[in-house]
This record gives C-alpha cells, structure tokens and sequence, in this order.
C-alpha cells in the first residue's frame, strides 16, 4: 500500500478524458439498431414485465426461416421463360432451295468438268445435288427423285419440325419438366416433352430423311443441307425468367398478420412462445421506426450515458484503489484497446446472420485472463464485470448471455491470478468450459430449450474455452512489444 501512496500524480488528466470519451463513443456506435423494448427475449423463458400492450397497429414479422422457405417457394413457381419466334426455318430453306438450283443450273450449262461451289454445303453434297440434277435432265433418275421434289420433302420435313416448336437447349440440360412459352404478353405453360430439343430437331431431321430410302450419298447430301436449316425457334430468356422471379419474390409477404392497437402482445407471467416473440421482435422494430430524428438522438445520449457510467465505475476503482494504473496513460490506453476489441467482435457477430450460436465466439474469458496477467486478478475481476455488463448491452441488453461471460471470465480469472509461466494460462480451458457448460445448462433447463440446441451450444462454448487461452497469448506477445511491458513486473523496459 505504501508504494500506492508513494505514486506522484502524473500530468496528462486531459488525455485520459480524451481516451475515455473516444472509447465510450465507439462502443456506443457499435450498438444494434436501436429499439424501444431494452431487453432480448428468448423463446421458452417467463415474460416477467408488466403486458405488453400495442400502443399501435403494427404488422408481425414472419419468422426468418418460414420467410426464407416461401421465397424459396416462390422462386420454384416461376417457370422457365422461353420466347416464341414466329419466324420459320422452313421459309429460309425454300428460298435457298431455289438458288441452289439456279446455281447447279448455270454450272450445268457451262459444259466443263470442274465446277464452282459458292454455296455452304460441302463438295462432296454439292457434287451429289449436281449429279441428281444432271439425271433428272437426262433420262436416268434411280431412286432419287428429282432434285426439286427431293427440296420440297426437305422443305415439309423441316416445317413440321419447326411448327412442333424447337428449343435453344440440348437434351442434357438441366431444367424443368414444364416451361413458359411468351408470345406477345401472354405466357402459355406448357410440358417441355411437347418441343424438341436442339439436338433432338436434328436427329428427328435424319431419321425423317433417311424413312424415304433415297442412295446413301444423297441422304448424307439432304442431312447436311437441311440440318444448316434447323434453328430453334423457342429462346431460353434469362432476363424474362429472373424478373418473374423477382417479381415472385416481392409478392412474398414478409409479415404474417396484424396487431392492432391496444391488443395485448404478451401478458405478465406468460411463457414466451415462438409465435410471442416474433410480435414483440415486430413490436420492437416498429417503435424504432416510429422514433424521429430526436428521439433517436436522445437514445443515442441515453447510450451514451450507459457506457460512461460503466467505464466511470472503472476508472473510480482504479483511481481509488489502482493508481499506478489510473496515472499510467499506457495501461489506460491498453485497457480501451481490449474494451473495444470485444466491443467489435460482438458487433460483427450481431451482423452475422446464422442458423447457429455464434455469439459464445466472443472472447470475454480472453480478455479477462489478459487483464488478471498484465495487473493483478482484482483488477481483471473488475474489469469483467464491465465487459460483460457491455458485452450484454450491445447483445440488446441479453442478460443470459451476459451472466454466461461473467461466470466464465470469473473462473478464468482465479485460474491466472498467480501465473508466472506463460504455458499456465492453458489450465483455464478447463475452468471456462466448465463455466459456460453449467450456464448452458442452467439458463437451458430453466426455458426448456431442446437438447439439441444446448448440444449445439456447447459445442460453440467449447471451440470459445479451446480458442481463450491461446489468444490470450498471443494478445500478451503483441500488447508486451507495443506497450513495451513486462506483464510479470509491469516495467516499462523499452
């Protein structure tokens, strides 16, 4: 005690003031939205407040996963838009048919023996075409038929084809059993084993072609010339498909009905049910954004004030009872660094959304074993307190997971009080999981909360117990270069 009192007071009372303030307000910006209701409500527990009464109408909030399956749903209900184009293929080949021939005319009316192919078939079906015209103009035919005749079946097969309706997709992709067919503005549901596929139209292209028994060499010839001709008719629209299903997706409700004004949301004394808590969670959104720009301003002083006077209970104990803490703006400076440090994992994992405890990953017995290391185990028992009282505030003043840092960070703290080798700190683990294990379990039985779920739980308090030691660690490597401490002296040694 003698050295305490021994301490010159040093200069500096404005920095302190400064660090205290920057501290306090990014805590304070690290809140969830702000909400009239302080308090979390949990599933199973007792609503031990007055009734709620609806001072409002307001809409109830659809629990997130019932949400999340409709949207689902109404992404499934959209079908498969496909663009009808009233264009025909079969146009195309008939005109081509005609300039094929005139272009085999004029060859033929040159007499030479090498001929000139300005077309896109290949030699050897040009040649063939050329042949059965030179036949047809001569007395042997065979059992082709004229080259005419032979253009005018192609012509009829690729209509029909082309009328049943051909898709831009092959048969191995994957899509629905049925699909939406848009003409103009209207859209037909129709089964897609009513089309053909892209290859499908080809392959019934040859099958139909080689049924008329013509030579090998002119069904090769046929085969080539009208498959250049097949072209779907019936376009996959990516851009149509997806703004259906937006479209479905906005007609989703997010509410599920209505509370009106004063209609009770829970009554004293009554168990919180799932359906009870998605109203008071509405309720609680509701009021936040009933609330103008000064009500929100005063809800920011109010937690404002809520932080400043945690930290100031702090800084009192120090003052009174630390003061070669309170007068060293290093320590000061290291405590803030920690404070925030939680303060912003436990925002992060409040933006996180996941079906899963992620909370426990917020390493309060961390901080606790570092501050019992570099000080003493008063000073980290005190300092968990606060944490944890912050830690429950910026969870939306959730006591349960408050109570659940403040037994775990104790027992770290008795763990570490009279460390004086590093590889000690390891004990802990044993001493934190235990302490969340019995929180678990206690705060679990006490609303009846599944096994399951408190398996889960554990599981996550666990991987927290496994992690502490080991950041504590490291955090001691990092905090003893920077601040130039020695965490078993507390001398300043750069």
């Amino acid at each position: 005690m003698s050295t305490e009192k021994n301490i010159t007071p040093q200069r500096g009372l404005k920095r302190k003031i400064l660090i205290g303030l920057i501290t306090v307000i990014l805590i304070v910006l690290m809140f969830p939205k702000g909400e009239s209701i302080e308090s979390e409500v949990t599933e199973g527990t007792i609503w031990t407040n007055d009734d709620l009464i609806a001072s409002f109408s307001f809409p109830t909030i659809k629990d997130e996963s019932t949400y999340k399956a409709e949207l689902k749903a109404a992404e499934v209900s959209v079908f498969p838009i496909f663009l009808l184009e009233n264009k025909k293929s079969s146009d195309s080949l008939k005109a081509y048919s005609a300039y094929l021939l005139s272009v085999i005319d004029e060859d033929l009316k040159q007499g030479t023996d090498s001929y000139l192919n300005p077309t896109f078939l290949s030699t050897k079906a040009f040649t063939r075409f050329l042949t059965i015209r030179k036949q047809q103009k001569g007395s042997y035919k065979g059992r082709d038929k004229s080259l005419n005749e032979i253009f005018n079946v192609a012509v009829v097969i690729l209509e029909n084809i082309s009328k049943k309706g051909i898709l831009n997709l092959e048969s191995d992709a994957k899509i629905r059993d049925s699909i939406a067919v848009r003409q103009g503005n209207v859209d037909r549901i129709e089964p897609i084993k009513k089309y053909f596929f892209y290859d499908e139209a080809r392959r019934e292209a040859r099958n139909k072609i080689r049924e008329l028994n013509y030579f090998e060499e002119t069904e090769s010839a046929l085969i080539e010339f009208v498959s250049y001709f097949i072209y779907p008719n019936l376009l996959y629209s990516s851009d149509a498909t997806n703004l259906e299903v937006e479209q479905a997706k906005n007609n989703v409700s997010k509410y599920s009905g209505i509370v009106n004004e004063n209609e009770r949301i829970i009554a004293k004394h009554d168990r919180i049910s799932k359906q009870a808590k998605l109203k008071i969670e509405s309720y609680k959104e509701a009021k936040s954004e009933a609330i103008g720009q000064e009500g929100v301003m005063l809800q920011l002083l109010g937690k404002f004030l809520h932080i400043s006077f945690l930290i100031m209970i702090l800084t009192i104990y120090l003052y009174l009872f630390r003061k070669k803490i309170f007068y060293d703006n290093t320590k000061i400076i290291l405590i803030a660094i920690v404070f925030i440090l939680i303060s912003f994992v436990t925002f992060l994992v409040n933006h996180i959304v996941v079906k899963a405890p992620i909370h426990y990953l917020i390493f309060v017995p961390a901080a606790s074993m570092i501050f019992t290391i570099v000080f003493d185990s008063r000073v980290g028992f005190y300092t968990t307190v606060i944490l944890a009282l912050i830690v429950g505030a910026l969870r939306g003043n959730d006591y349960t997971f408050m109570a659940m840092n403040f037994i775990a960070g104790g027992l770290s703290v008795y763990t570490v009080r009279d460390i004086k080798n590093r590889t000690q700190i390891f004990r802990s683990f044993l001493f934190i999981l235990i302490g969340y294990t019995a929180s678990i379990l206690a705060f679990g039985l006490e609303r009846f909360a599944p096994v399951d779920s408190m398996l889960i739980e554990f599981a996550f308090a666990s991987s927290n117990a496994l992690i502490s030691p080991v950041l504590t660690y490291g955090l001691l490597i990092f905090f003893e270069r920077i601040f130039c401490l020695n965490y078993l002296t507390l001398i300043v040694h750069c």
